[in-house]
């Protein structure tokens, strides 16, 4: 430092302008260490904001402990960013002269603090300029450097009282650790109290358990080897079920809203369920239900959209403490691929939350993937699962007002693994078993037979709370079938791709009254099947149904539009 400050200017004593002295003096190395740690504070700080923004969005249902614990993980990560970004920062004392430590130090928290912005808000601008925003997201991108101006001003403020021998003994990290942890105690708290739902619905209102299994096909179920998937004696059988796209995240979807893929846009395992889109669970949040999802799929976490209604959204399949993968140090830094839960350990998780709401009016979304993985020892670990929650049900005395559905989002081509095992359209893969138990409704059938589809099953869930809102919805309530008030199956248009690109193998198609078609998007190859002389799809009559193939066409003509647009816009 090259001047000499007196204690009569400063108002400090010898060993105060000593202990200030000592905290700028030495190597510029020192310094920038020094300052490196500083920013550590500013990055604990982050993480508390972090978490407090965590609090109000996260949907685990974590209680005070798994909270606050998950917040000291955070904590403890962005401090290590914040002492990155602060290193970085820091090449600032090289060029800055030797007489002026202090300016350095604030110019060093200010790049810092900035750094620490950015990490939030670069990603969201370059979102927004992808999608056409840019003043959005010019407006956001520099945002980091306001406020890398104000740490700036401030900091060099405190570092001069510092210099002056003017500052507290208590030094900036443990302030800012303390801060830190307080905030995130207080952010554990509000979500641990955070509301829950059941409070709004009226006294006799039923509650809805919905089961959906990726990869369970009609013969897991309705095949003379099948594991026993049931719901006990009584229970609906729905014999002819249709995916209309055989994929996990548009299916879901389709259950969830009651729409074809080509109307609610999920036509892909990367499209996201638009914001505002209705579902059963946007309609039963707003009546006062509790309601809560476990999904075992990471290709169905909250990114997905799926969790718009659901006050808990439990998508913590990934390894580690649970909701680890929230964290934005370690979803920005570490590798998130496709991760699976099993069967045993979503159930246990949904039996946690229903042990806490199954005295109030609730709608649980629980989903399955063993069978992709497992085959049929899959199928056996579902059929465990359900069993495990029928019996918790009748335990808690609600089995008689609750409506359960299993149902397959799609089946699996036999004997072939992995992607391919989807591909096509073929029976194996569009055609998958509901089973439903309706208490109260006064079923004059148990076994449908005609063809319904997911779309259906929506308005079902709705029409037995007898609740009103899903619009628009196509699908029909399947309980009519039950009750003999409906007796007409439902044609449905089929998506689907025979190879590994959606896009480029895309195929169209339909099945309706016995006559299954599929035409190749791109090539316009075209094939028919009569499934009730040739349920295997081995022979292709179009060359000998010329008036069906017409009808056909007509049908999937707006379809084929529909799907084309999609595409396009995905590109």
């Amino acid at each position: 430092m090259g001047r000499q400050v007196s204690t009569k200017d400063s108002g400090a004593t010898c060993s105060d302008i000593r202990y200030g002295r000592a905290m700028l003096d030495g190597s510029r190395s020192t310094r920038w260490l020094r300052g490196a740690l500083a920013c550590a504070g500013l990055g604990l700080l982050a993480g508390a904001l972090e978490m407090v923004g965590l609090a109000g969005t996260l949907r685990l249902g974590l209680g005070f402990g798994a909270f606050f614990g998950l917040g000291v993980l955070d904590l403890l990560a962005m401090g290590l960013v914040g002492l990155l970004a602060g290193l970085l920062a820091g090449v600032v004392h090289l060029a800055v002269r030797e007489e002026w430590p202090s300016r350095a130090l604030a110019v060093q928290a200010g790049g810092a603090a900035a750094l620490l912005c950015g990490w939030y808000l670069w990603a969201a601008a370059a979102h927004l300029h992808g999608g056409g925003r840019d003043v959005g997201a010019a407006l956001m991108a520099v945002m980091p450097f306001a406020l890398g101006a104000v740490v700036y001003f401030n900091a060099a403020y405190w570092w001069r009282k510092v210099e002056l021998g003017k500052e507290y003994r208590m030094g900036w990290l443990p302030v800012a650790s303390g801060v830190a942890l307080l905030v995130t105690a207080g952010a554990a708290a509000a979500h641990a109290e955070r509301y829950a739902g059941g409070t709004g619905t009226l006294s006799g209102d039923r509650s809805v358990l919905l089961v959906t299994v990726d990869g369970l096909g009609h013969d897991d179920v309705f095949g003379p080897n099948a594991p026993a998937v049931t719901l006990g004696d009584g229970a609906l059988r729905y014999h002819d079920v249709v995916s209309p796209l055989p994929a996990i995240r548009p299916a879901a979807a389709t259950v969830l809203t009651g729409l074809h893929p080509l109307r609610h846009g999920v036509i892909t395992d990367e499209r996201t369920l638009p914001r505002g889109q209705g579902t059963v669970a946007t309609v039963l949040e707003h009546e006062g239900y509790a309601t809560g999802a476990f999904v075992s799929s990471s290709d169905l976490d909250a990114s997905s959209g799926l969790a718009q209604g659901f006050l808990v959204y439990d998508d913590a399949v990934h390894a580690g403490p649970t909701g680890l993968w929230h964290l934005s140090p370690v979803r920005r830094l570490l590798a998130r691929g496709a991760a699976h839960r099993d069967a045993a350990a979503t159930t246990d998780r949904t039996l946690a939350w229903l042990g806490r709401h199954h005295d109030v009016p609730f709608f649980a979304w629980v989903h399955y993937d063993d069978p992709v993985s497992d085959g049929a020892d899959g199928v056996v670990a579902v059929a465990a699962q359900v069993a495990r929650l029928e019996a918790a049900l009748t335990e808690w005395g609600v089995d008689q007002t609750t409506l359960r559905v299993v149902v397959g989002t799609y089946g699996l081509r036999p004997g072939v693994t992995g992607e391919a095992a989807t591909e096509g359209l073929s029976d194996a893969v569009v055609e998958v078993p509901l089973l439903a138990r309706a208490p109260g409704v006064p079923a004059v059938v148990t076994d449908i037979e005609p063809q319904v589809r997911l779309m259906d099953v929506a308005p079902t869930l709705l029409g037995y709370l007898k609740i009103e809102g899903l619009d628009p919805v196509e699908g029909v309530d399947l309980l009519g079938y039950a009750l003999r008030t409906r007796k007409a199956p439902m044609w449905c248009a089929l998506v689907g791709r025979d190879g590994p690109d959606p896009v480029a193998d895309a195929l169209i198609g339909l099945r309706n009254n016995g006559i299954k078609y599929v035409r190749d998007l791109h090539t316009g190859t075209e094939h028919l099947y009569d499934l009730d002389d040739d349920p295997d799809e081995t022979t292709d009559v179009s060359g000998t149904h010329g008036d069906t193939l017409q009808q056909a066409r007509g049908l999937v003509a707006s379809e084929a539009t529909a799907l084309k647009k999609w595409l396009e816009e995905g590109r």
